[in-house]
C-alpha cells in the first residue's frame, strides 16, 4: 500500500508558516476565570501504573476535574510522557499534548472513556501523539460553545493520531492548524459534527489516511490555506452538509489532494475540487456518491482523475471550469473503461470567460440529461482504438450567449481516440456535435474547432458521426498530413454543403498553409477532393459532399505523380 509522507518523519525546516494556531491556543490557555481551576501536569509519578486515574501521575497528586486543563509533555515536568486510559471516569476541561518545542506527550486509549469539556490539542509547540484502540473520547460542553480537536497547532509542532477502534466525537476537527497534523484510521468511529479542516493555516500540512472504520463530518475543507492530503483505501466517509460539503483547495494558497482507492465516500451536498486554490481528486476504485451539483475548477485549478471505481450522482449538474477557474476531468486509463451518468447538465467550460477553462479528456462513456460544450474535449485512446462516447446525452449544445473565438476550444482526438456524439434526425441544416443545427457548434461562425455544418436539400435519415484521431484504425490509407478526420453516416440527399471549422493549430503543426487546406471524402476506395472555399479569417472551409455521406478529412494530398522532398 502506498504510504503518505508522515508528519513524524518530515523535515520541520519546511514548515515555517505563521502562528495561525495562536487564537486556538489562546482560547484554551486563557479561558474565563473558573472556580478552583488549575493546570494539572503529568509528572509520571505513578511508577508502573501510568494510568490517567492514578493521581500519583499528576502534579500535586490530584486528578484533573472538569474545570482543569490536563497537560502531558511539559518542560518542567515529564518532557517525554505517556498516559493511558483503560477505565471509565477520566475528565478535564482541555487536554494539551506536547506543549513545548522540546516535549513529547502521548496518550494511549484502550478502553473506558475520556470526557473533555472544551478542547484538545495534540502537538501545541512540540509533539503530541494519540493511539486509540478502544474506548470513547468525547469533547462536549453540553452545547454551550463549539468544541475543537486539533493536531499540529503551531508551525513547529507535530500532531499524530492513530485510531484502530473506539470513538472520537467533537464539534470541529482541525488537522494541521499551522504545523503538521496526521490522522490514520483503520477502525473505530471519528464523528465531527460541523467543520473538518485538513491543512487549515498557511504553511500547515494535514494528512488523513482512512483504511477502515467510519468518518463523519458536516462540511470538509481540504487545503483551507495549507496543504492537505486525504487517502482512502477503505472505510466509510460521510459528509452530511447540504452545501459545499467537500471542498479541495479552498483559498488561493490552499492545496487539497484526495485519493480514493477503495471504500465509500458520500457527500450529501455538492463537492468542489479547486475552489480558489488547487484541488486534485484521483479515483482508482471505490464509490464516490455525490448528492447534488459538483464542480471542478471554481475560481481555482481543479482536476478530477476518474480512472476506476464508481461515481453516482443523484441530481443536478457537473461543471468543469466555472467562475473564472480552470477545470479538467480525465477519464479512463490505458486499460480501464469508466462510465459516468450526470442526470442534469454536464458543462465543459461553464461560462464564456477567457479566464475560465474546461477540459474533458480520455475515453469511456459519459451521458445524462444534456451537455453544454464551450471548452475542450479530447478523446485519447492511449494507443488503442477507443471511444470517448458522449452519445448518451439527451442534447449537446454550445453556449447560446456570445462565444469567445479561440483555437483551443473544440473537439479533438489523439492516439487512436475517437469522439462519438449522438445521432440527430435529418433537418435542412444539421451540425455535428451540438444541437440539430450543427455538429460541434450552434453559432454561425462555429468557434468550436472541428465542428461541421451540413446544409442539405431533399434528404432523409439520421446523421451519425465521430471525430477520429488521424492514427485511428478506421481512417483509410491515402491521406498525406491529415489535420482532422470524421466518420459520418446517415442521410441521403440531393445536395449537401459542408462548413468545417478547421483546426488551424494542427494545420500549422503539419506545415500546411491554411489557404492550401482541402476537404476530401472517401468514395469508392479513394479520397476525392470536394473542396469549395477557405476563409482564413473565421477558420472555415466549405465543401460539396457526395451522397451518401461518408468519411471526411481535412488535408492537402499532393496530386498523383508529385514527388515531395523534405530538405
Amino acid at each position: 500500500m502506498k504510504k503518505l509522507l508522515s508528519c513524524l518523519s518530515r523535515n520541520r525546516a519546511m514548515y515555517r508558516g505563521g502562528l495561525i494556531g495562536v487564537t486556538v491556543v489562546a482560547m484554551l490557555l486563557t479561558l474565563p476565570a473558573r472556580v478552583n481551576a488549575a493546570n494539572c501536569y503529568w509528572d509520571a509519578g505513578g511508577g508502573v501504573d501510568q494510568g490517567w486515574l492514578n493521581a500519583d501521575n499528576w502534579s500535586d497528586q490530584t486528578l484533573p476535574t472538569s474545570v482543569d486543563d490536563a497537560v502531558i509533555g511539559a518542560t518542567s515536568y515529564a518532557k517525554d510522557a505517556t498516559g493511558t486510559i483503560s477505565a471509565a471516569g477520566a475528565v478535564c476541561s482541555n487536554l494539551l499534548l506536547g506543549t513545548n518545542s522540546n516535549t513529547r506527550g502521548t496518550l494511549q486509549v484502550t478502553g473506558g472513556d475520556l470526557r473533555i469539556i472544551n478542547g484538545m490539542i495534540v502537538g501545541v509547540y512540540g509533539t503530541g501523539l494519540v493511539f486509540q484502540t478502544g474506548g470513547d473520547i468525547s469533547i462536549d460542553n453540553g452545547g454551550v460553545s463549539d468544541t475543537t480537536f486539533s493536531l499540529g497547532n503551531y508551525s513547529s509542532s507535530t500532531g499524530y493520531y492513530e485510531m484502530a477502534g473506539g470513538t472520537l466525537t467533537v464539534t470541529n476537527g482541525i488537522i494541521g492548524v499551522a504545523g503538521c497534523g496526521e490522522f490514520r484510521q483503520t477502525g473505530g468511529t471519528n464523528r465531527i459534527r460541523k467543520y473538518f479542516f485538513l491543512g487549515r493555516g498557511g504553511g500547515s500540512r494535514g494528512i488523513y489516511e482512512l483504511s477502515g472504520g467510519v468518518l463523519h463530518a458536516n462540511s470538509t475543507l481540504l487545503g483551507e490555506a495549507g496543504a492537505a492530503t486525504f487517502r482512502q483505501t477503505g472505510g466509510v466517509f460521510t459528509n452530511s452538509g447540504s452545501v459545499g460539503a467537500v471542498v479541495l483547495g479552498n483559498s488561493s494558497s490552499g492545496t487539497g489532494i484526495y485519493e480514493l482507492v477503495s471504500g465509500v465516500l458520500t457527500t450529501v451536498g455538492g463537492p468542489t475540487y479547486g475552489k480558489a486554490g488547487l484541488g486534485i481528486f484521483t479515483q482508482t476504485g471505490g464509490t464516490n456518491s455525490i448528492g447534488s451539483s459538483w464542480a471542478i475548477g471554481v475560481g481555482g485549478r481543479g482536476t478530477y482523475n476518474y480512472f476506476g471505481g464508481v461515481i453516482t450522482q443523484k441530481a443536478n449538474q457537473c461543471r468543469i471550469g466555472y467562475s473564472g477557474g480552470s477545470g479538467t476531468l480525465n477519464i479512463g486509463t490505458n486499460s480501464d473503461k469508466v462510465t459516468l451518468i450526470v442526470p442534469g447538465t454536464f458543462y465543459v467550460r461553464a461560462e464564456d470567460n477567457n479566464a475560465c477553462q474546461g477540459t474533458l479528456h480520455g475515453w469511456g462513456t459519459i451521458g445524462g440529461g444534456g451537455m453544454t460544450m464551450n471548452g475542450r474535449v479530447v478523446a485519447d485512446g492511449y494507443g488503442s482504438d477507443r471511444d470517448l462516447d458522449l452519445s448518451g446525452f439527451g442534447t449537446i449544445n454550445a453556449k447560446t450567449a456570445s462565444h469567445t473565438f479561440t483555437s483551443t476550444n473544440g473537439w479533438f482526438a489523439q492516439d487512436h481516440g475517437a469522439v462519438k456524439l449522438k445521432s440527430v434526425p435529418y433537418a435542412s441544416v444539421n451540425c455535428w456535435g451540438d444541437t440539430a443545427t450543427c455538429w460541434g457548434n450552434t453559432t454561425a461562425n462555429q468557434p468550436l474547432v472541428n465542428s461541421v455544418r451540413f446544409a442539405y436539400t431533399s434528404g432523409s435519415g439520421n446523421l451519425t458521426g465521430s471525430l477520429l484521431a488521424t492514427d485511428h484504425g478506421d481512417v483509410p490509407s491515402g491521406l498525406f498530413k491529415p489535420v482532422a478526420v470524421w466518420n459520418f453516416s446517415g442521410p441521403t440527399f440531393t445536395t449537401c454543403e459542408l462548413t468545417i471549422r478547421y483546426d488551424d493549430v494542427a494545420a500549422a503543426s503539419a506545415g500546411i498553409p491554411e489557404s492550401d487546406l482541402k476537404v476530401y471524402q472517401y468514395v469508392n476506395g479513394a479520397w476525392k477532393d470536394i473542396t469549395g472555399s477557405v476563409t482564413t479569417g473565421t477558420k472555415q472551409i466549405t465543401a460539396h459532399a457526395l451522397s451518401p455521406i461518408s468519411r471526411i478529412a481535412v488535408d492537402n494530398i499532393p496530386p498523383r505523380g508529385t514527388v515531395v522532398m523534405f530538405l
